[in-house]
């Protein structure tokens, strides 16, 4: 059910919720062992269902790492149901990750927040706190490997900087477009990379946007002469194909989760270069 690398590994049983995170924690764990991913492929976070595998998986884990209620909306009952000893860490909880604001559907000049944004691991300091606070999660449980895991978080965290000093320089000539967004999923990213949203069609994938909102954000389309509506591959693009028709605007692919690259640690850096190549793309 778990991967081992080493004998010594074999005692730390570590779970993981989604591909992102799962791929922060697997490039810390390298060289002793390799997580479990718990939301696989294209499947939601938000409306997820577990196997029998794999809810053996949790109650047997030492270490589960998730992000929070706002994301695996799935997993507060499936937590509360395991033994008091379980090792669970909330990274939204922690005061190392710097939370933005969720916004309201629609055009974001009303200054409307909804909760606190969970898709946290966008941000690429974020990112690196990320890895940092797993490692301590495990330097606890698996103290004979301390070593390894700070070593692999300093490696992990030059790699996170790398990549952001080169999406900043690829997208910087493209930062006052204008786009649309199908789901509010890039706030962290949009904000470290000083990108200028319009808007979003919705805020939970789930529930599709009302007509007013609709209308509104193709009126501010045609306006401000928006060239790209961003999917994500998870979702259905009948809404997308909608909003764009008629618009002039392209359809541009995004993707939080990386639900199409296979999971482990090169996932995530590749997650962040592919969306910068498909946002440059589009806006371009």
């Amino acid at each position: 059910m778990f991967m081992a690398h080493t004998a010594a590994s074999a005692d730390i049983r570590v779970v993981v919720s989604i591909a992102p995170i799962h791929s922060l924690v697997a490039g810390v764990m390298e060289g002793v062992g390799a997580p479990r991913l718990l939301v696989r492929g294209g499947a939601s976070p938000h409306s997820f269902a577990m196997r029998p595998s794999d809810s053996r998986a949790m109650n047997e884990a030492d270490l589960i790492i998730w992000v929070g209620e706002g994301l695996e909306s799935f997993l507060p009952k499936v937590l509360a149901s395991l033994s008091p000893g379980a090792k669970i860490t909330e990274l939204m909880e922690n005061p190392r990750i710097r939370l933005l604001d969720g916004r309201k559907p629609g055009v974001w000049d009303d200054h409307e927040h909804s909760g606190k944004d969970p898709h946290i691991w966008l941000s690429p300091e974020n990112a690196k706190a990320i890895a940092r606070i797993s490692a301590d999660a495990l330097i606890k449980r698996d103290p004979d490997n301390a070593k390894t895991y700070a070593a692999n978080v300093a490696r992990v965290a030059e790699g996170i900087d790398q990549a952001a000093r080169t999406i900043g320089a690829q997208i910087a000539p493209l930062a006052d477009e204008p786009f649309v967004m199908f789901h509010d999923s890039f706030r962290y990213f949009e904000e470290a990379f000083d990108l200028k949203p319009l808007g979003a069609l919705t805020v939970n994938p789930e529930r599709m946007p009302g007509a007013r909102r609709l209308a509104r954000l193709r009126h501010e389309m045609a306006r401000r002469k928006v060239k790209c509506v961003f999917r994500e591959p998870q979702f259905s693009p009948k809404t997308v194909a909608m909003v764009a028709e008629g618009s002039g605007a392209q359809i541009g692919v995004i993707d939080p989760l990386g639900a199409d690259l296979p999971p482990g640690p090169a996932l995530f850096l590749e997650l962040m270069h592919n969306n910068a190549h498909a946002i440059t793309a589009c806006l371009s």
